[in-house]
């Protein structure tokens, strides 16, 4: 087997009694040196790694300082272990990985909404979804200040806010690959601690409304962008080409062929009830 060592330790481990013989075992190299982020700071700054080099798409790489992954910032890695250290993914970062039972901190600024003369919220409204599987909302920072949080019943035609007495037991997390909408009447920093999802998910869709039949609201679960069309994250099957965004005035618009960033969600039409996979 190959043992992945922190780079900064790799020479203790090489020359350590007994892990020596085991370097030189069948005359390969058994013991190798991870990446490690060793300097507070931002994760694309060289100077923070040793070896002072970005890590590439492959690398098994070990965290021992604060890493900060900022906007515009696609962290690419096959796995990270966190010692003496942590992961903060900015608003518009992503982290692309298979997977690791250590927790990171996501965050997202919410702007406060503006209410209209008609009483009516006039901007402010964000769409939301889990990137770390079922998120319980009692863990989270979402239901805080005057604020409105929102499921899409298809099969009623109806908004569910999660304020409503009525919905109390059953609306108590964020269901990976559900889509819901967000406003809050304070600026607002979401910021979540936990372990991110990497797993397929799958959302069982309706067809059965009176009124716009098939349309449910469908969220990102990953940590990185996804796309939805033939052979992509969300297939075509069964679904209609294109989807549609939410405008900050809370207006749906017809988009195709557009990244679904991290956190987001997305309104389709779906043409028959069934279980959609969110690869």
């Amino acid at each position: 087997l190959t043992i992945y060592v922190p780079t900064t330790s790799l020479d203790e481990y090489e020359s350590a009694e007994y892990w020596e013989e085991y370097e030189t075992y069948d005359e390969k190299d058994r013991i190798v040196g991870m990446p490690t982020f060793v300097s507070d700071g931002y994760w694309d700054d060289e100077s923070n790694w040793e070896p002072q080099e970005i890590p590439a798409n492959n690398a098994e790489v070990f965290i021992n300082a604060d890493a900060i992954i900022n906007s515009n910032v696609i962290a690419h890695v096959n796995s990270y272990g966190i010692y003496d250290g942590s992961i903060t993914i900015e608003e518009g970062g992503q982290l692309i990985h298979n997977g690791s039972e250590d927790v990171v901190t996501v965050k997202k600024s919410i702007a406060p909404y503006v209410i209209g003369e008609d009483g009516y919220l006039e901007s402010g409204w964000y769409t939301i979804s889990s990137p770390f599987g079922d998120l319980q909302l009692s863990s989270s920072n979402f239901i805080k200040n005057e604020y409105e949080l929102f499921r899409y019943n298809e099969s009623i035609y109806e908004w569910e806010n999660h304020k409503n007495a009525e919905h109390a037991n059953d609306f108590t997390t964020l269901e990976a690959g559900r889509g819901y909408i967000y406003a809050n009447a304070s600026a607002t920093n979401i910021s979540i601690t936990e372990v991110l999802n990497t797993e397929n998910k799958s959302y069982k869709m309706t067809a059965s409304g009176e009124y716009l039949t098939g349309f449910n609201l469908v969220g990102n679960p990953f940590m990185h962008n996804i796309y939805k069309g033939s052979g992509c994250a969300i297939d075509n099957v069964n679904l209609a080409e294109g989807f549609y965004t939410l405008s900050d005035e809370g207006a749906w618009h017809a988009k195709h062929n557009e990244a679904i960033k991290p956190m987001e969600s997305i309104l389709v039409k779906t043409t028959t009830a069934g279980t959609l996979n969110i690869n």
